[in-house]
């Protein structure tokens, strides 16, 4: 891959893509490990799922991979469409002695429902902690119980027997940004104020590294209202502890639309998803 893309070029592009599949599945182990330390594994319902299907960017090989299945590898199924490939994610939910071990379910379901799941009772008092694992790009078939033949993801594959998979779970968008309003706000996107990557291009050259280095008020992508209310934010008024890591690009950092705002105690990771996407910062 030459870099074309606006990602940095790699000699290795399939080899590299396996190995974030592969490192992805490690860190699930090592959260499902420390869980178990502490005594909370068992108290705690855990969901891992992603934003959207696999891309077809930067030379990886969808149909090598096999990323979307029987929902035919092509640039009009994956991350970006609205056919099931763009939007139909592979989704674990493991919850012990409340999730029955290694079961199924073809219900179909999607990101705003889990918002009407913990707004469904506001007097509830929730004993059961959450630990919410958001892959990007990890395609339908990308885990073992799903159909994956190539790439080993042995604590994924572990989760799933430890708990349920849900086979027709959406995402809310088949882009990064709106997919992430969508389960922060409970809103589809016809009523979610997020409903593309808006990178707020009036603002200068948004896409130069170097010009983001030089005016960092070019990070960061366009915020959400003030007024939006976030799932954190419920967990919150329930007396929970909240925390993030990884990429926001939900708000720039001059606005109010930024984790430690929007109902997070704790974040940690990128507010820009442009940055995020290079691995390093500038």
């Amino acid at each position: 891959y030459l870099g074309d893309d606006g990602y940095y070029p790699n000699i290795s592009p399939m080899a590299t893509y396996a190995a974030m599949i592969s490192y992805l599945d490690q860190q699930v182990g090592e959260i499902v490990s420390k869980l178990k330390e502490i005594g909370q594994y068992e108290n705690t319902l855990i969901i891992f799922t992603s934003d959207n299907g696999p891309t077809f960017k930067n030379q990886v090989d969808i149909e090598f991979f096999n990323s979307t299945g029987i929902f035919v590898n092509s640039k009009k199924t994956v991350k970006g469409s609205v056919n099931e490939g763009g939007l139909r994610v592979p989704t674990i939910a493991s919850w012990p002695k409340k999730i029955k071990p290694g079961s199924k379910s073809d219900y179909p379901i999607t990101f705003y429902d889990y918002f009407i799941f913990m707004w469904a009772n506001p007097k509830q008092k929730w004993k059961a902690k959450f630990c919410f694992y958001f892959s990007r790009w990890f395609g339908l078939w990308w885990v073992r119980g799903f159909g994956q033949k190539i790439i080993e993801t042995p604590f994924i594959d572990q989760l799933a027997k430890e708990g349920m998979m849900l086979t027709d779970h959406y995402s809310g968008s088949p882009v990064c940004a709106p997919a992430r309003a969508v389960l922060l706000t409970g809103l589809h996107t016809g009523h979610s104020p997020i409903r593309g990557n808006g990178e707020w291009k009036e603002r200068g050259d948004v896409w130069s590294f170097k010009a983001m280095f030089d005016n960092p008020n070019l990070e960061g992508q366009k915020p959400m209202p003030d007024s939006i209310i976030t799932v954190a934010s419920f967990l919150k008024s329930q007396g929970y502890k909240t925390g993030m890591t990884g990429k926001w690009g939900l708000g720039a950092p001059n606005t109010n639309s930024i984790p430690n705002k929007m109902g997070f105690d704790f974040f940690y990771g990128y507010n820009c998803q442009r940055q995020a996407h290079t691995l390093y910062p500038s």
